[in-house]
C-alpha cells in the first residue's frame, strides 16, 4: 500500500481549530497522523487517532441530520419518500450509533463506530436511553421542520435542476488546496447556481463567511458563472419556521475580501511549521493550550483533554 502523505491543505474546520486552541490542532492534524497503523490504544499515535474521532452530543445530532438529508434527497431523486420513513431511519441510525457508543467500539474501529465524548469521559447519568431517545426527537424534529417548508417543495418541484448533493471538492489559494463540502447546490427558476447550508445550531456571524467561501469556489471552478449568477443561503431547522437566510448576491470586491482573508490565514498556517514543503510542523511546545486548567473552556469539552491534563 502507497503511504499516504500528510499534505498541507486548508478548511473553515482546520482553521476554526487553530483558533480554537493550537495544541488541539497540532495533536488533530499531526499527533493522530498515521494513527491507523497502530494495534492498540497504548501506540500514542493511535490513542490520538482515535480521540481524534470522537464526536459529542451536539457534533453528533448535527451529522445524522445531514446523513438523514442526504439519504432523503439522493432517495428522493427516484421517488416520492414518505417523512415517516425518514424519521424510522433516523430512529435506526441513531440507536445503533447510541450502542457503539456505550460500547466505546471506536477503540477497534474508529472510521465506522461513533462514540460520545460523554460516554468516553463517563459523565454521570449520561448512558440513560433517555438521553438517546430526546436525541432521536429533536434530530426528527429538524428534519420535519424542512420536510414541511417552503423550501423543500420547491426543490422537489425542480429535481432536474440539481446538481450537488454532500460533496467534497477542493479549489487552489496558494498553490495550496482548499477543501469546501456544500450540503447541496441546485437551480431556482430565477438563479443559476444556488448553494444551500443547513444549520443544525444557532445562527453565527462565522455563517456568512463559509457561504461567501462556497460562491468563491463556484466562481472559480465554473468558467460560464459570474458573480450575479451565484445566491448563498443558509437553512436554520433548528428553529422550527420556513423562514431562511438568504444573502444578497455577492460581487466582486466581496469576494475578493474573502480571498484576501484565506491568504492571511494560510500564511499564518505555515509559520506553525518546520518544513513548509512536506508539511513538517514545529514541535508540539510551539502550540500551546489555551488553558492549563482541564475544567475551563475549551478544554472542558475537548476531547485531547485527557491528554493534556490526564
Amino acid at each position: 500500500m502507497k503511504k499516504l502523505k500528510n499534505k498541507l491543505s486548508w478548511s473553515s474546520s482546520r482553521q476554526g481549530k487553530i483558533d480554537n486552541c493550537l495544541r488541539l490542532y497540532y495533536l488533530h492534524h499531526y499527533g493522530s497522523w498515521e494513527g491507523w497503523l497502530g494495534e492498540s490504544m497504548a501506540d500514542p499515535k493511535r490513542r490520538l487517532y482515535v480521540l481524534k474521532n470522537l464526536t459529542n452530543q451536539w457534533g453528533w445530532k448535527g451529522i445524522v441530520f445531514h446523513d438523514a438529508m442526504e439519504h432523503f434527497l439522493k432517495a428522493s431523486q427516484h421517488e416520492v419518500i414518505p417523512k415517516n420513513r425518514i424519521f424510522a431511519w433516523i430512529n435506526k441510525t441513531m440507536r445503533k450509533q447510541w450502542t457503539q457508543s456505550l460500547k466505546k467500539s471506536i477503540r477497534n474501529d474508529p472510521k465506522n463506530n461513533v462514540t460520545l465524548e460523554e460516554h468516553w469521559n463517563g459523565r454521570n447519568g449520561f448512558d440513560s436511553v433517555d438521553y438517546r431517545d430526546q436525541f432521536i426527537e429533536e434530530v426528527q424534529q429538524w428534519f420535519h421542520n424542512f420536510y414541511f417548508s417552503n423550501m423543500c417543495h420547491a426543490m422537489l418541484d425542480r429535481k432536474a435542476q440539481w446538481k450537488s448533493i454532500e460533496q467534497m471538492n477542493t479549489f487552489m489559494i496558494d498553490k495550496v488546496d482548499i477543501w469546501v463540502k456544500m450540503d447541496f447546490v441546485w437551480a431556482s427558476e430565477k438563479v443559476p447556481y444556488l448553494i444551500v447550508d443547513w444549520k443544525t445550531g444557532k445562527r453565527k456571524k462565522a455563517d456568512k463567511n463559509q457561504l461567501a467561501l462556497y460562491a468563491l469556489y463556484a466562481l472559480d471552478t465554473h468558467d460560464d458563472l459570474t458573480p450575479k449568477d451565484i445566491r448563498v443561503m443558509d437553512v436554520y431547522v433548528k428553529e422550527g419556521s420556513n423562514e431562511y437566510e438568504q444573502y444578497p448576491r455577492f460581487i466582486t470586491t466581496s469576494l475578493s475580501k474573502v480571498r484576501f482573508d484565506v491568504k492571511k490565514k494560510i500564511i499564518h498556517m505555515k509559520t506553525l511549521l518546520l518544513d513548509v514543503e512536506n508539511n513538517v510542523p514545529k514541535t508540539i511546545e510551539e502550540f500551546p493550550m489555551v488553558s492549563t486548567t482541564a475544567s475551563a473552556p475549551p478544554c472542558r469539552w475537548c476531547k485531547f483533554k485527557e491528554v493534556c491534563h490526564g
